[in-house]
């Protein structure tokens, strides 16, 4: 009897396999994370206070781990400006002449960069950074001509990210620049460029 009992057990156990056959459980995949995207490409804007002017960038970066990463920036910004100058023509009977001369500079830094990122929530960070780099300085005046000029630079950077995806992520802050005194002989006196700027822009992680 007991036997009986046993068969009808093992029967009963195993009969919905024959039925329907065995069928694995299904394996999730796993979830995408941050450590999933080791590159980044974005770009945005700045107005600079004391120049007054937009200093438009873009970069692209890797991943060190999920807090660090080093990225390459490059951006322009141009100016233009008027100012006087005063000088004298004739020999016997000296005139006075005054006449304004349009001046036009574009800059162009280029900067490797290390960003270190602090998580404030689940999608929000604080990052801070700095880099090193050179900026091409590119002068050019009315009735006189132009000339450019490679230049030491620096930069410091704070603000926050926000991710609305693990792909796709905004960020604002602020920024100091700094930019050597470029040298365009001894007849032009440039003094080195710094200011401070507030932006925003996106970047894309892949």
């Amino acid at each position: 009897m007991k036997k009986t009992l046993h068969a009808c057990f093992a029967i009963a156990l195993i009969s919905p396999l024959w039925a329907g056959g065995y069928t694995p459980a299904q394996s999730t995949a796993p979830a995408t994370s941050y450590e999933s995207y080791c590159w980044f490409l974005g770009g945005g804007g700045d107005y600079m206070f004391d120049s007054e002017e937009m200093f438009w960038n873009g970069h692209i970066g890797y991943n060190l781990s999920e807090a660090s990463s080093i990225f390459l920036e490059a951006g322009w910004m141009g100016e233009e400006d008027e100012f006087t100058i005063e000088y004298l023509i004739g020999e016997t009977a000296p005139i006075l002449v005054t006449e304004d001369i349009d001046i036009d500079i574009d800059i162009v830094p280029v900067t490797l960069n290390y960003k270190y990122e602090w998580a404030l929530g689940d999608r929000l960070s604080w990052y801070l950074g700095a880099g090193l780099g050179a900026a091409n300085i590119d002068v050019e005046v009315e009735d006189f001509g132009s000339d450019d000029e490679w230049t030491f630079m620096a930069q410091a950077f704070t603000g926050l990210v926000y991710e609305f995806t693990p792909a796709f992520e905004g960020y604002l802050g602020v920024r100091y620049m700094w930019l050597d005194e470029p040298d365009f002989g001894e007849d032009a006196d440039l003094d080195s460029f710094d200011d401070i700027g507030a932006g925003v822009g996106l970047r894309l992680n892949f």
